[in-house]
Order: C-alpha cells, then sequence, then structure tokens
C-alpha cells in the first residue's frame, strides 16, 4: 500500500481527532464555555459530519450530548467556537443516542 502525495498533504496538516479534537471545549462568542465535544460521527463515505457534545452533568455521568454539524463550528486556539450557543441552547436539543449495531 502506497500513500499518494494528496494524502500525505491531507496527513500533515489534517487535526488528530484525539489531540486536537475530542475532549476539547466549545465556547460561545462571549467566551462562555458551553460544551465539550466528546465524539466525532464519520459517514460511510468517510467524511466527518457530526461532532458530538456534551454539556452538563459531573465527571461524564448525566451529560446531555447533542449532534452538531461540523461545519458550524470554528477552531480556537483553546477548543472551538460555536457561534450563538448557549448551555441551556444546546441541552434544549434533542439527546444523541448511539445506534446499536
Amino acid at each position: 500500500m502506497q500513500i499518494a502525495s494528496a494524502q500525505l498533504e491531507a496527513l500533515a496538516f489534517g487535526l488528530s481527532a484525539r489531540k486536537q479534537i475530542i475532549g476539547h471545549l466549545v465556547f460561545n462568542e462571549q467566551g462562555d464555555t458551553v460544551g465539550k465535544v466528546d465524539d466525532l460521527i464519520v459517514a460511510p463515505d468517510m467524511s466527518v459530519t457530526f461532532a458530538i457534545v456534551g454539556v452538563g452533568g459531573f465527571l461524564g455521568v448525566k451529560r446531555h450530548h447533542v449532534a452538531i454539524p461540523v461545519d458550524e463550528f470554528t477552531p480556537r486556539n483553546d477548543g472551538f467556537l460555536l457561534a450563538g450557543a448557549t448551555r441551556e441552547a444546546i441541552k434544549s436539543l434533542p439527546a444523541f443516542d448511539y445506534a446499536e449495531p
């Protein structure tokens, strides 16, 4: 198996889900923390389509998870910006539950 130069460029300039996305905080324009990226959803075509954002709970217990399209996020040095978001708005979204295999 050989990696093409276009793939090497994507690899070099891409993000590590484990190091740079999952576990990072989500902020609004006021700098308020509104949640944390807990997971990513990869579509059958291998594109990342949704981020699973958790809000509330203590140490992950009773955390409310929601699916938010990844194109709504803007990367920041310390996490991700989600314009117009509040903790209450995220908590009011329908809960995300993983489908059983």
